[in-house]
């Protein structure tokens, strides 16, 4: 799997925190490949100012989209990764804690293995969660990464049953990427 024709897709809404957090933690653990930040336009023109004190990641970049919603703005972003080899997904509330946990899930993509997840601290290996990557085959064979319909919730599920029912899911749980889910934290705010 070519690691450099892919990117990660890491929705946010208001919690430039956390989005700080996982950039740190990211460069802690030697992340190298490149990704997108999707914001909803006007929340980006509201606090523009303070997205670009973020310290990103080289090869990282802000992808304005007009909708809100996690699933919304996946489908807005569609153009910007249907063709390419492999896409990962990420939550601002996730932290890579395995050194060069990108490349290592990257390589776990092998013709039969479509579907990647690793330990996320907190629901893996019985479930899918947090942090998900697809190869661009599977991808374009349903159309989607985020199924119609949905909202903010369930895609996971919804992948793990493509997954666990094709046999082309595998979980990597030599690799963390600590999902730090506000329930888990006790830090909820008025984005949750």
């Amino acid at each position: 799997m070519r690691s450099e024709n892919g990117l990660w897709i890491l929705p946010t809404r208001r919690r430039l925190w956390q989005l700080q957090q996982f950039f740190d933690h990211a460069r802690a653990c030697c992340t190298s490949t490149r990704g997108i930040i999707i914001v909803e336009r006007s929340e980006f023109e509201e606090m523009g100012d303070r997205y670009a004190c973020l310290r990103m990641l080289p090869g990282w970049q802000i992808c304005l989209t007009k909708n809100e919603g996690q699933g919304n703005k996946y489908r807005d972003a569609w153009f910007q990764y249907e063709h390419l080899d492999w896409v990962g997904c990420l939550g601002d509330d996730t932290w890579p804690e395995t050194i060069n946990w990108d490349r290592r899930l990257i390589d776990r993509l092998d013709g039969k293995t479509h579907i990647v997840s690793c330990d996320d601290g907190w629901q893996a290996p019985k479930r899918m969660c947090g942090t998900m990557l697809f190869s661009g085959e599977i991808l374009r064979a349903v159309g989607f990464l985020y199924p119609p319909d949905l909202h903010h919730w369930y895609a996971d599920d919804f992948w793990e049953a493509v997954g666990g029912a094709t046999k082309c899911w595998t979980i990597d749980m030599n690799v963390m990427v600590r999902h730090m889910h506000a329930h888990l934290t006790g830090e909820t705010d008025e984005t949750y």
